[in-house]
């Protein structure tokens, strides 16, 4: 509980200021987020600092968090698990400005909440069909997908 706000909102805004986000630059994500608490809501983390061209694995874990409703990765991933379609909650989901990002699993589409989803800056990524459909679909939705 120590390492978040409340319990329930992990916030990190560099890897080369403050203790946990060097922590994460150095040996990863994998250690830290099972210390996490489960009643995690909010995963925001940002590489705002442009100095270090540090990137994460996010673990398979991230499944775990099943009240998580947003997550937000600027600058910092090159990957996103499948697990992550194991958020029942997640409303919104933010990958913006990671160029190393090339896929997203075509499972968000199946994400029952899942209001808001911006790839802005994520250049590379091959958006799969089933996602760019859905957000044709919703109408209401706001999604801006970079393909």
């Amino acid at each position: 509980k120590g390492l978040t706000v409340g319990g329930e909102k992990l916030v990190i805004d560099s890897f080369s200021h403050g203790a946990i986000g060097k922590f994460i630059a150095l040996y990863g994500l994998e250690d830290l987020i099972g210390s996490l608490p489960d009643t995690l809501k909010e995963f925001q983390i940002q590489n705002r600092d442009g100095k270090s061209n540090v990137t994460i694995n996010i673990p398979e874990e991230i499944g775990r968090f099943k009240d998580l409703h947003m997550i937000l990765l600027d600058n910092c991933v090159n990957s996103v698990p499948e697990s992550i379609c194991e958020l029942p909650k997640l409303r919104f989901l933010a990958l913006i400005n990671n160029p190393g990002l090339r896929t997203i699993p075509s499972c968000i589409a199946e994400l029952p909440n899942l209001y808001f989803l911006n790839l802005k800056g994520s250049d590379n990524v091959q958006v799969p069909d089933s996602i760019k459909q859905k957000g044709t679909d919703m109408g209401g939705g706001m999604w801006d997908l970079q393909d």
